[in-house]
């Protein structure tokens, strides 16, 4: 300010000059691709965890059930080993595309069923949901996967068993051949102590089934395959060896009401 009371301005002040740090540039694909080896991790970790509580029989229930929903339960986080490919059953999702989902029409699920949901046809206690699914076979409603075990214990059946499979529409059924994949995956079943040598033929159903995709495995065998501490050992194992879980149940769970 000057005598008289009016403003001078000064000389002007210099800007200052912000220098931006350099960024990383980081794409979307590969933050997916960080994640997904970040997340495959995470799951083979938890897969070996359950096996080895399954194998030392060291843990209790509590842990147990910690171990199965700690982030996402091994059954919903199957993953295959060359992704990028997410199978469900109503859907799948493949190279970024929605596949098998139809405006209007659901994909029909393909039901992998072992021997004994065959027999059950002529069981008392099992007579009515084996029959239901059979007959939800034949409408259309299920695609019916059978593997050479499969075919190999029915020829060892009565005759009346064996018709159940042969009076079925031909498009209604696939066939699973035995592959030295379904071998592998049957013995790393047996190894990992999900069941014993005497069971390798229930431990072979499981395999063909997950490594057809099916899915769904039905069965009536509540000792070897429809039990709880099974399953998660089949999931278990499946997961570490690359393959989704397969969602076991009993035909009374899958046959509608």
């Amino acid at each position: 300010m000057n005598p008289k009371g009016a403003l001078v301005a000064g000389p002007p002040s210099p800007r200052k000059t912000h220098v931006l740090p350099a960024t990383v540039v980081i794409t979307p694909c590969a933050r997916a691709a960080t994640a997904l080896k970040r997340t495959k991790t995470k799951r083979e970790q938890r897969a070996r965890q359950l096996l080895h509580f399954m194998a030392t029989a060291s843990a209790s229930s509590a842990q147990y059930t910690t171990l199965l929903n700690c982030g996402v339960r091994i059954a919903d986080c199957g993953f295959q080993a060359h992704p990028p490919a997410i199978r469900h059953p109503q859907c799948e999702i493949q190279a970024g595309r929605f596949s098998g989902v139809r405006i209007g029409a659901m994909k029909r699920l393909r039901v992998y069923a072992d021997t004994s949901v065959f027999g059950g046809c002529f069981d008392p206690e099992f007579q009515a949901a084996s029959t239901a699914f059979f007959r939800e076979v034949a409408a259309g409603r299920f695609t019916l996967v059978v593997a050479e075990v499969t075919t190999r214990e029915l020829r060892e059946a009565p005759e009346r068993v064996r018709e159940v499979l042969a009076h079925l529409p031909r498009e209604s059924v696939e066939t699973v051949p035995f592959s030295e994949e379904i071998g592998q995956l049957r013995d790393a079943y047996i190894e990992a102590g999900v069941l014993g040598p005497a069971s390798v033929d229930d431990a072979e159903h499981v395999a063909s089934a997950s490594v057809a995709g099916a899915d769904l495995l039905i069965s009536w065998n509540f000792k070897h395959v429809v039990h709880f501490d099974k399953i998660a050992g089949f999931e278990a194992v499946n997961l570490v060896h690359g393959y989704k879980a397969v969602r076991i149940h009993s035909p009374r769970e899958v046959v509608q009401p």
